[in-house]
């Protein structure tokens, strides 16, 4: 069933002050009996009393301080326990009061805001100029029921209840990029969120946004004048009984009671698919019974059918053991007959063996007659073959020494022709080497002065080449270098733009987020890291034109953003923190450790009058003094104008260090030395000191402006010089292709020179003769040498002529032998008779093994066959008997022969069995697919049996809930017209009540005047008749017909009506007595203490422009009634 759970279903009433929340019920019981007598506590933490000897409520304001918050550099103010008036002509920052308090108490301080008070914003809230402000409250918390923080254990709980009798609230905005604040609490210095602040406020009943308690300026001036804004005057009424809430939870239980109505029609228009599925179960359940009677029909189908098959494989076991004896029979007359061939065989393999062994004896002779038969042959051959060799060669050499013979006549006969024409030849070669000479030396020297001017125009080819690339080169360095720094430029002028004069963003946007995070962190040495260095130092303004000298000088952006830490502790504190809040900054930033020491009394350097970075710099922080002085040293460094001033200062033989206007350093080492500046031109100032930052972002896009056009001109430059070395290298490579041609002729006309040259040593006639008389020499010794080599082959051939006829005559004696032998075996057994038989008798015998085998094999298999036939069989029937261990119908079961089963009688027809089975089954599947499946599972009889006992429960328990959330409905319906009815009496009574003290207010004017509620509309009208004696008088509900005074005294009386209905411990007022009179001022001030007086343990605090000291005692207000609080005049940031 659907019960009504929303938190608004219960209307309650608004907790009064004092009263304890339900948070805090059960830790109060247990410091009653933890403290049973708080009389033993310290005087300071008992009762506090207010001015009026009252009890002082808790929640009280004690104090405020305003750290930069609106107007308010630094404020402080210790309220009144009672009645407190804030006097303060207007722009002094009264408003900013209440909105300090309105924001400490987790509440919005703009949302009732149009002008009065400041900008809606959160930017507005912190005072112009600053990155952060600080509003601390304090409120009275040592009556009963103080506030404890939920978080601390129960002993610091009673610890804190004890000692404390106030808490401190403190909220830190803090400026963000993007225009946003962040906004962080404290409660007595412990970290909370705005919504544990807003439980705070909620604890004491402090509503720091309802006008009725704080009434503003923004509500006050149009509070009544408007005669549109009924509603809202009403829900002004509401807010000071507290009966806001109670309507607003009013209106959500009615909404809820709407959602039960609509989810209870939705609820029973599900009870339709209920319905069909208790049909759909039933209908099931129904073919699940014809289904499980199919199965038993099936299966004593398949019973019958198996013992018919347990039949039949009994009676092929009998059949297949009949034939294993016929088998057997086979097998031993084969065995029979094998014997009877084997005796024959032994006879017969007698007689061979010993004809074989006289076979043997022969055999060995006629081997030993064939070897020396064989030796006799070979020997005859080498004999014949050493006669054919020795002939051939002696063939040869007389061949070989006619040819040598031949070629010698030859040779004589052309040394004696050629020696003939010898001195002819020497003279006609001699003056064809002297021509040929003489013009390839003329030749040779025409080419080399051709290749030497060709290599003079390619070298001068390639330094233009050379020089151009490097001009270009040059200049795209000089390019890229200046749009580099002209890029780094745009970069510093975009930054200086965000930064808008805040140095924290000229380092780096996260920067002021890192100074921030440093501030409230906690550091191992207890020191607060000081930085970045630039952050305290200011330019002087008579220094402004050394501003980015100084920059340099100070090291710049990595020396002027270094932070100072006191310990290497917190150094490695500061880094981690970098890299979590800041990581941009970790590679970069400087971190310096240093010791918390006096300020340094530096001397400082004067040389000619000019002046050092010291003195163009103010540094009010001591510690970012003293690390300038240890890292930059400052005081020595000078400030001069042009390279001449850094001559006059070497002239004085004094050690320096000086920077010029375009940041060229000047220092002394032996002689003066310089160090060029980054940039030709020099730089701007960067911003990274306290300095004017128009002058910045001037100097920075000047600096932009002029870089950006070097740059342009560098890289024209560039290209113009590609261009030059493109052509000088198309110059280069025609005057190289001209070289290697003249330097081609030039080896041409050399290797002309060089053949003319060896002729002169080559004598051409000579060498001809000479070789002739070298061949003749060298065949005359060939000659010799072939006729004593004939000699030699003509005594062998003889020696093996004469080795051939004996070898011949063995031979023909041992062919003799061995045909002797040969006639002797062949004699034995000449016709083969023996062998023959022997190998029929052992074909036969073969033959007869086989069939043997193949008896044998026959029997082995047929009677594992049967063993095979004899176990299935008994395998089917063990199956078959534990499927359906009953048997079949008139089975008759007996022992036979080698212990098998007697074969069941088979059925009539097994394919008829089988025909059966099938229809059966079939039936079965289809009765299986009606049911969602087979009988297992989900789909069994009994699970669908339980479907359907369940879809009943489910019906029944529908139709039972949807009864039981009608009941609840009407229940609830009732409950919630009951409590409206009470609603409406409680603001009825509360509405009665305004109008009596509404119309009381204003009589104290003589004006007249009610309050028209309209409970059923939600609207409230105010009638106010400027003449309350004259009974004739019209009243008017448009209060722009009043006058000014009237206007006002109406909402003074109004707002103090409501204030009799409201149980907050703080009221505050702004400004309530504009555009009043002195009569009405001083009316207004009896009304506004009549009302003081009646609630002793409230605190009110009136802000007014206007100081009441005379009025206030007319009014007979004594001075212990109040306390009156000054505002000094405030000096607004520009």
């Amino acid at each position: 069933p659907v019960a009504c759970s929303h938190p608004s279903a219960r209307a309650q009433p608004a907790r009064r002050c004092g009263q304890p929340s339900e948070r805090l019920r059960s830790l109060a019981m247990r410091r009653s009996r933890a403290d049973p007598d708080p009389s033993d506590r310290p005087a300071a933490r008992q009762r506090i009393e207010s001015s009026s000897g009252d009890s002082l409520e808790n929640g009280v304001l004690r104090s405020l301080t305003l750290t930069h918050f609106k107007a308010h550099s630094h404020f402080h103010i210790d309220f009144g326990s009672h009645v407190n008036f804030i006097v303060g002509s207007n722009g002094t920052g009264k408003s900013a009061i209440l909105a300090g308090i309105i924001q400490a108490l987790g509440g919005n301080p703009n949302k009732h805001s149009s002008t009065a008070g400041g900008a809606k914003a959160a930017q507005g809230l912190v005072q112009d100029g600053k990155d952060y402000s600080v509003i601390e409250l304090v409120l009275h918390n040592g009556s009963e029921d103080p506030y404890i923080q939920p978080n601390r254990s129960s002993q610091s709980q009673l610890r804190a209840r004890d000692e404390l009798d106030s808490i401190t609230i403190r909220n830190e905005l803090t400026r963000m990029p993007g225009n946003k604040v962040k906004s962080t609490y404290k409660i007595n210095g412990i970290s909370a969120s705005r919504k544990e602040v807003a439980e705070v406020a909620e604890h004491f009943n402090l509503q720091v946004e309802n006008p009725c308690a704080i009434l503003t300026q923004a509500v006050h001036a149009t509070f009544l004048r408007n005669a549109k804004d009924g509603r809202k005057r009403y829900d002004f009424f509401l807010a000071a009984c507290n009966a806001d809430v109670v309507r607003d939870r009013l209106r959500g239980c009615h909404e809820h009671h709407t959602l039960i109505a609509t989810a209870l029609a939705a609820h029973e228009e599900s009870g339709v698919p209920l319905s069909d599925r208790l049909a759909r179960c039933r209908a099931l359940v129904e073919k699940a019974t014809q289904r499980d009677r199919l199965e038993r029909e099936v299966s004593a189908a398949e019973g019958e059918l198996a013992w018919a098959e347990v039949g039949k494989a009994e009676a092929e076991a009998q059949e297949a053991a009949a034939a294993v004896g016929e088998l057997e029979a086979k097998r031993e007359a084969a065995e029979r007959a094998r014997a009877n061939i084997e005796e024959q065989q032994s006879a017969l393999r007698a007689q061979t063996e010993e004809l074989m062994r006289e076979r043997e004896a022969r055999m060995a002779q006629l081997g030993a007659a064939n070897k020396a038969k064989a030796e006799a042959a070979a020997a005859h051959r080498r004999a014949q073959r050493g006669a054919a060799e020795a002939e051939s060669g002696t063939t040869e050499v007389a061949a070989a020494l006619r040819a040598a013979r031949t070629r010698q006549a030859n040779i004589e006969a052309n040394y004696a022709k050629s020696a003939a024409s010898l001195e002819t030849d020497r003279r006609s070669a001699m003056d064809k080497l002297t021509g040929a000479r003489a013009a390839a030396e003329a030749e040779a020297a025409a080419a080399a002065a051709e290749a030497n001017k060709a290599t003079e125009v390619y070298d001068r080819a390639m330094q233009e080449a050379r020089g151009a690339k490097a001009r270009g080169a040059e200049a795209s360095k000089r390019a890229t270098l200046l749009k580099s720094q002209a890029d780094e430029t745009a970069h510093d002028v975009g930054r200086a733009r965000s930064a808008a004069g805040d140095v924290l963003r000229t380092f780096d946007a996260k920067m002021p987020q890192l100074v921030e995070a440093i501030r409230q962190a906690q550091w191992p040495s207890g020191v607060r890291p000081t930085g970045p260095l630039g952050a305290n130092v200011r330019l002087k303004s008579e220094m402004r034109q050394y501003a980015s000298v100084v920059e340099n000088a100070l090291g710049g952006l990595k020396g002027l953003g270094a932070f100072v830490v006191d310990s290497f502790a917190d150094e490695r504190a500061l880094l981690t923190l970098i890299a979590r809040v800041a990581p941009s900054l970790s590679r970069n930033l400087k971190v310096i450790i240093q010791k918390a020491e006096a300020r340094f009394q530096p001397r400082r350097t004067s040389l000619l009058g000019f002046p050092t970075v010291l003195d163009a710099i103010e540094v009010a922080d001591v510690c970012t003094f003293n690390a300038l002085l240890n890292n930059s040293s400052p005081e020595n460094v000078l400030l001069i104008q042009t390279y001449d001033d850094a001559k006059r200062l070497w002239a004085t033989n004094q050690p320096f260090r000086a920077y010029d206007m375009e940041l060229a350093v000047y220092f002394t080492r032996g002689s003066l030395q310089a160090r060029e500046p980054p940039m030709k031109d020099g730089a701007s100032a960067r911003g990274l000191i306290a300095m004017d930052s128009a002058d910045v972002i001037r100097g920075l896009e000047e600096q932009h402006a002029s870089l950006a056009s070097a740059a342009a001109e560098a890289g024209a430059l560039a290209q113009r010089a590609a261009r030059e070395e493109q052509a000088a290298r198309r110059a280069e490579e025609e005057a190289g292709r001209e070289r290697s041609a003249a330097a081609s002729r030039a080896k041409a006309a050399d290797r002309a020179l060089a053949v003319a040259a060896r002729a002169a040593l080559v004598d051409e006639v000579d060498d001809r003769l000479g070789s002739l008389r070298s061949d003749l020499d060298e065949m005359n010794g060939e000659v010799k040498r072939l006729m004593r080599e004939q000699a030699e082959k003509e005594a062998a051939a003889a020696v093996a002529a004469e080795a051939v006829p004996p070898a011949l005559r063995m031979l023909k004696a041992a062919e003799a032998d061995v045909r002797s032998l040969g006639g002797v075996l062949g004699g034995a057994d000449a016709d083969g008779t023996l062998d023959e038989r022997l190998k029929a008798a052992t074909a036969m015998l073969h033959k007869h093994r086989q069939a043997v085998e193949r008896a044998a094999t026959a029997v082995r298999t047929a009677v594992v066959a049967t063993e095979v036939k004899r176990d299935a069989a008994a395998g089917v029937r063990a199956r078959v008997q534990a499927l359906f261990p009953d048997g079949p119908a008139g089975a008759q079961a007996g022992d036979v022969a080698d212990g098998a089963t007697q074969p069941v009688g088979a059925p009539a027809s097994t394919e008829a069995l089988k025909k059966k089975l099938a229809q059966l089954q079939a039936s079965l599947k289809k009765a299986e697919r009606e049911t969602g499946g087979a009988n297992a599972g989900g789909t069994t009889y009994a699970a669908l049996v339980d479907e359907l006992r369940e879809a009943e429960a489910a019906v029944e328990v529908h139709a039972h809930s949807v009864a039981a959330v009608r009941a609840t409905a009407a229940s609830i319906e009732a409950a919630l017209n009951e409590r409206h009815k009470f609603h409406r009496r409680s603001i009825k009574a509360y509405g009665r009540q305004a109008i009596e003290d509404f119309s009381r207010h204003l009589s104290h004017r003589t004006l007249g005047g009610s309050l028209a509620f309209d409970h059923k509309c939600d609207t409230l009208e105010a009638e106010v008749c400027p003449n309350g004696n004259d009974p004739t008088g019209r009243a008017t509900s448009s209060l722009r017909s009043l006058s000014g005074g009237e206007q006002a005294f109406s909402t003074l009386a109004l707002v103090l009506a409501m204030w009799q209905l409201s149980a907050t411990p703080l009221r505050a007022m702004d400004e309530f007595d504009k555009n009043m009179d002195s009569n009405y001022q001083t009316a207004s001030l009896v009304l506004l203490f009549e009302t003081f007086r009646r609630q002793p343990g409230r605190q009110f605090l009136i802000l007014t422009p206007l100081d009441y000291s005379g009025l206030l005692a007319d009014a007979g207000v004594k001075e212990h009634e109040l306390v009156i609080h000054r505002m000094p005049e405030v000096v607004r940031q520009g």
